[in-house]
């Protein structure tokens, strides 16, 4: 299973907020990090003229802000061993970004406790908008169960969060419409407190990281930034006023195996396999069956890092069992593109001259869930009235036998 451990960061002044996501791929060493880098601390702790030391040993946890240079020292040199892990930053300007939101209000020109109330407010705003960007991202490109660590006060709420997550899932299943070649993946994602003051060691590697990130763009003081060895790195980026994604890359990871790239799309017979009602109706029927397979009743199992999807195996049976037809074709088309790059559908067996076929099918089911637009109301119309005729023959056949 993978880990996600994430930690907030300010700068002094609260003009800059934002969080750090370290995911690692083996716990085991993130662990040994801590328990190395605190076994090297205890060895100097009589040694060091540096008082904040002490004040380290005593808290019984590495902090950056609060550490003083032999403490980060030891900590960074034992995080600079690590072999299985990427760290993301994303961090905002809380200054733009209230100016943004309130109509061009300057916070510079707000005095006392105006000015602190709106900061106050701002600042968590923006922790929740950098928070819930790491969280929601990160998770899509694995295909194993991700569990995120945050401390017990954090902006992250897990209710909120799993909330915000079906929202972001929605639009992301929509993109399928424009970009098929684009991978979806969604694995079962489980959220853990850990205690402020005791936080777990993955936490206290993702403060440190964090906090370079904040010190380098507070203060143009990259010393500490520039002691991370990685394999490859990207530096800040001016966004609609977000810092995005200062990333490290701890090694050459590739998250997972993609079977197909954009280059195997096809758009040219689009249109033309649109207009073949025969077409799209028999692939609207194929994608049931596929659903069906990996359904309570079906003969294949969901894999062991998506099981959180059989939730939505429940609600398409139910909908099927219920007639509701309109929303069974709007199931249908979510659960197939949900399915796609998680299963996945296109592996490495799947011969070359399918694949332009089957990303039409996941083009098309992209379509189907974007219901501004007209084309996509008519398709749902024409599978809503077919699935309600056959409903209706089955019933008459089945009264005719009985």
């Amino acid at each position: 299973m993978i880990q996600m451990y994430m930690d907030e960061t300010k700068s002094t002044d609260h003009r800059y907020a934002g969080y750090g996501a370290l995911i690692s791929y083996n716990s085991n060493e993130v662990e040994a990090i801590i328990s190395n880098a605190w076994s090297v601390l205890e060895m100097h702790l009589h040694k060091s003229r540096d008082p904040r030391l002490k004040d380290t040993y005593d808290r019984g946890h590495f902090h950056a802000s609060d550490d003083g240079d032999w403490a980060r020292s030891i900590l960074c040199e034992h995080i600079n061993t690590l072999k299985n892990a990427v760290f993301s930053c994303y961090i905002v300007d809380t200054h733009d970004y209230y100016r943004n939101i309130n109509r061009g209000l300057e916070i510079e020109s707000m005095h006392g406790k105006k000015r602190n109330r709106a900061l106050g407010k701002i600042v968590k705003k923006a922790l929740e908008e950098a928070a819930f960007n790491l969280c929601v991202q990160n998770p899509r490109s694995y295909r194993e169960p991700i569990t995120i660590w945050r401390e017990a006060d954090t902006v992250i709420n897990a209710e909120h969060y799993l909330k915000k997550l079906k929202e972001y899932q929605r639009e992301e299943l929509r993109m399928c419409y424009k970009t098929p070649y684009s991978s979806y993946v969604f694995p079962d994602v489980y959220m853990e407190l850990t205690d402020k003051k005791n936080p777990n060691a993955g936490v206290q590697i993702c403060d440190f990281l964090a906090w370079a990130c904040m010190r380098k763009l507070e203060s143009n003081n990259d010393s500490w930034f520039d002691k991370i060895n990685v394999v490859s790195s990207w530096g800040f980026s001016i966004n609609n006023n977000v810092l995005v994604n200062n990333r490290f890359e701890f090694m050459a990871y590739k998250p997972y195996d993609k079977y197909y790239e954009s280059a195997d799309y096809n758009d040219s017979f689009w249109m033309e396999l649109l207009r073949d009602e025969n077409y799209i109706w028999n692939m609207f029927c194929e994608a049931q069956l596929i659903i069906g397979q990996y359904s309570t009743s079906g003969n294949l199992s969901l894999p062991p890092y998506a099981s959180q999807l059989q939730s939505e195996f429940d609600e398409f049976s139910k909908l099927k069992n219920d007639c509701c037809f309109r929303e069974c074709v709007l199931a249908t088309a979510k659960l197939y593109l949900m399915l796609f790059d998680t299963i996945p559908l296109i592996d490495a067996l799947t011969p070359k001259e399918n694949k332009p076929y089957m990303l039409f099918n996941k083009k098309f089911m992209g379509l189907l869930l974007d219901q501004t637009r007209g084309e996509a109301v008519s398709v749902v119309d024409f599978f809503v009235s077919r699935l309600a005729y056959e409903h209706c023959a089955a019933l008459s056949e089945h009264r005719r036998h009985n």
